[in-house]
């Protein structure tokens, strides 16, 4: 069995057919699913239980932008709707390349749909020099998604 060699090239995330592409240090984006896909369990015969778990399909996703940036702007205003009673649904898209050892590149996109804002943006007030605070962190949650391998 041969060894594989995966270079991770540019990712690139669109939220609402908006790319955005402002992010702050670190890890400046990351996409969770806080729920199980099927549910499992056993009866007292030994039967196996099997369920589709429809909250398996809800996804979290955070991204760390520079404030004040044109990403955070665009945001805040989707942000802004949400909050002043109009809200407007969210989709995404988020596409990690991949190339590896003879240069074919391979993509992973996971698209989001039906998404909302879940919380405010934290603001923190630092005398120390703290880089956080001139970070917005959004987090989204998305009803439903799709990963394909392109």
């Amino acid at each position: 069995m041969g060894f594989s060699t995966s270079l991770a090239q540019s990712d690139t995330l669109r939220l609402n057919n908006q790319v955005i592409s402002t992010f702050a240090n670190e890890d400046c984006g990351k996409l969770e699913f806080p729920n199980e896909l099927i549910m499992v369990d056993v009866d007292k015969q030994g039967n196996g239980l099997l369920a589709i778990n429809q909250k398996g399909l809800i996804a979290d996703l955070d991204v760390r932008l520079v404030m004040a940036a044109d990403d955070d702007q665009y945001l805040n205003s989707l942000l802004a709707q949400q909050t002043g009673g109009s809200p407007t649904i969210i989709s995404g898209v988020l596409t990690k390349n991949f190339a590896d050892q003879t240069g074919k590149v391979t993509s992973v996109q996971v698209q989001l749909n039906g998404g909302a804002f879940l919380r405010g943006i934290p603001m923190m007030i630092s005398t120390g020099g703290n880089i956080e605070q001139t970070v917005s962190v959004y987090k989204l949650r998305f009803a439903n998604w799709l990963r394909l391998i392109l």
